[in-house]
């Protein structure tokens, strides 16, 4: 018990004390808050669009596939996921290949946002990589909802000793020209977190499988 105590307390330090190092990743440290840590990179989307990438990191007390379920199943996402009025698993193309729809509630004066993606699994020894981009044709939008052309990120999610996962959550979208970043990242940031924490508290609930 003693050794298993002293590893976590050594895996926490290295995760806390690793944020404020220079990274060679790319990423800046932005904030912490409720146990996630949030970082941006500057990146070009497809349509060579400049923006902000955001990357959340976090070590979640749970198993590689309770977190996976938490991130496929319908059930589970209404639950953990933040500021949504609606998602959907629309289709399972097999058990690596599935589309998502996310109806997302924005504060005024901002219309709400939707937007489908296609997610697609790829498992490692030790853990998933879960890649995700936007299919905006995928089909119809409602009136009052503007549709996110273009999202893309990743999940990547990697065991660890003792029970434990890394967990780290990156995305980029096309800009909202009609609201100031200087406006919309305060929302954005605290809406990413709170879902971050949200998943963590939701697994860790269930126990080690």
């Amino acid at each position: 018990m003693k050794s298993a105590l002293t590893l976590i307390c050594i895996v926490v330090f290295a995760f806390i004390n690793g944020k404020t190092e220079s990274r060679d990743d790319g990423y800046s440290f932005i904030k912490e808050g409720k146990n996630v840590c949030l970082f941006y990179r500057n990146v070009t989307l497809p349509n060579g669009e400049f923006t902000r990438e955001l990357k959340a990191e976090c070590i979640i007390r749970g198993t590689k596939h309770s977190i996976l379920e938490h991130l496929k199943s319908q059930e589970h996402l209404k639950l953990w996921m933040q500021n949504i009025k609606n998602v959907n698993v629309l289709k399972d193309e097999d058990s690596k290949n599935w589309y998502t729809y996310i109806h997302y509630g924005l504060p005024w004066p901002l219309n709400d946002q939707d937007c489908i993606l296609k997610f697609s699994l790829i498992e490692n020894y030790n853990g998933y990589h879960i890649f995700y981009y936007a299919v905006p044709d995928y089909s119809k939008k409602e009136n009052d909802v503007d549709r996110i052309n273009i999202m893309q990120g990743k999940w990547d999610i990697r065991s660890m000793p003792n029970g434990y996962c890394k967990v780290e959550y990156t995305v980029a979208t096309e800009r909202n020209i009609n609201f100031p970043r200087w406006a919309a990242d305060p929302f954005v940031h605290r809406n990413l977190i709170e879902s971050i924490n949200s998943l963590k508290c939701h697994v860790e609930s269930m126990g080690i499988e």
